[in-house]
């Protein structure tokens, strides 16, 4: 009996800090427990836990552009927590393009590559005490990711291939017109890179998360297509509105 509720009260204790955002107390709680002495059962459910200790971390770290961060978390506990329990895309997803903000192809290829050999795998469920802010696709995640690398490398016909692509597989995912403005404008395309931009930024009703690089690029390719279009007017309203964002 004892036992017993020394194993319930660490559940709830994990879960407790889970719930209150507390990632890096729970997994440093989490790490305190012998898990050896656990039954296979009881330890899957604890190593679920600590997966989502994991994820928060690092999407804490993605958000503040920390991507070094996210590699680094990452690389020490993928094995010990993360790849015991079901797949997360999500997950894959902000370390894939972690690598590439970083300019570590290498590892992005062999976490591509990974994430490939996944794809059908089954997408975890539970526990979940993170909240998801992407899409949970795996194969559109992995032509993003791919769209992602093309245009950091500057191959613009790929680019707008793995644009067309996603926008095939799923014509409703509005961040094609993010990505389609984006190398519009790399390619001094500004009357596009301005429309599609546009598009973009005037769908979003709620906010969702993007890294910062992500938002840099985007507002820096909105307000400059528009002075380089040569609407004076317009490129003074849309910088005020611009910096009065950023500023909130």
């Amino acid at each position: 009996r004892n036992k017993n509720l020394k194993k319930l009260l660490w559940l709830v204790r994990i879960r407790t800090l889970l719930a209150d955002k507390e990632y890096k107390k729970a997994l440093t709680y989490l790490n305190a427990i012998p898990l050896n002495i656990l039954s296979k059962t009881e330890r899957r459910v604890l190593e679920g836990d600590g997966a989502e200790a994991i994820y928060g971390i690092m999407l804490d770290d993605f958000k503040k552009g920390e991507y070094s961060r996210v590699i680094r978390v990452w690389d020490v506990y993928k094995e010990k927590y993360v790849r015991k329990v079901a797949t997360d895309a999500y997950l894959n997803f902000i370390v894939g393009k972690s690598y590439i903000r970083t300019g570590l192809y290498n590892g992005f290829d062999e976490v591509y590559k990974s994430f490939q050999q996944l794809e059908k795998s089954p997408q975890r469920t539970f526990p979940i005490w993170v909240k998801r802010d992407g899409l949970t696709a795996s194969n559109i995640m992995l032509n993003e990711l791919m769209l992602i690398k093309n245009i950091k490398l500057k191959n613009w016909e790929l680019a707008y291939k793995s644009i067309k692509v996603i926008s095939t597989i799923y014509p409703a995912y509005r961040k094609t017109h993010y990505y389609r403005g984006i190398v519009n404008y790399k390619t001094k395309k500004y009357q596009g890179a301005e429309r599609d931009l546009e598009n973009y930024i005037s769908y979003q009703k709620v906010k969702r998360i993007y890294d910062p690089s992500e938002i840099a690029e985007m507002l820096l390719a909105y307000t400059d297509s528009i002075y380089q279009v040569g609407n004076t007017k317009k490129y003074k309203k849309a910088a005020k509105a611009t910096l009065n964002d950023t500023k909130g």
